[in-house]
């Protein structure tokens, strides 16, 4: 296992407040920018409009892939990237508003539209791209857990 790897997957879902969701439309990739919060294992959780394409494409088939980037100076290829898939599902669960409106203040203005609601990601494997020469595949156990800051 590689720690410092697994680590600095653990820091982009922890710290990455919006990244690229990839679903499908009528079996053809569709990517949109979403904005994120991270549930008490890491898992990301999102908070979408039934309007939004994303949020219909999920509805007819959950799969999906988020890119998650940390961004900075100088050549975007030499910073931590992690591609995270699985599934995304509706989710009730009563603590997501909070864990997402702490990570995401500026949601307030929309949170509680009757249109909107929470879909938790059920993650099955992660692939990190640490910058060159510096990449590694993990299943979800490898990455997730309960960690004191969350959200």
């Amino acid at each position: 296992m590689q720690p410092e790897l697994i680590q600095e997957a653990r820091n982009l879902l922890r710290q990455t407040r919006s990244g690229a969701l990839a679903t499908l439309a009528n079996g053809s990739p569709f990517t949109t920018l979403v904005t994120l919060a991270d549930d008490v294992d890491g898992s990301p959780i999102f908070l979408f409009s039934r309007l939004s394409a994303h949020t219909q494409n999920l509805a007819s088939d959950p799969r999906c892939s988020l890119l998650l980037v940390q961004t900075g100076k100088g050549d975007p290829l030499a910073h931590p990237r992690l591609t995270v898939n699985g599934t995304a599902h509706k989710s009730d669960a009563p603590h997501l508003r909070d864990v997402f409106l702490k990570a995401n203040p500026k949601s307030k203005l929309y949170i509680d539209f009757p249109d909107f609601a929470f879909y938790k990601m059920q993650v099955t494997d992660f692939h990190l791209n640490g910058g060159f020469a510096r990449a590694a595949n993990f299943a979800a156990r490898d990455v997730l857990g309960a960690q004191d800051n969350a959200g």
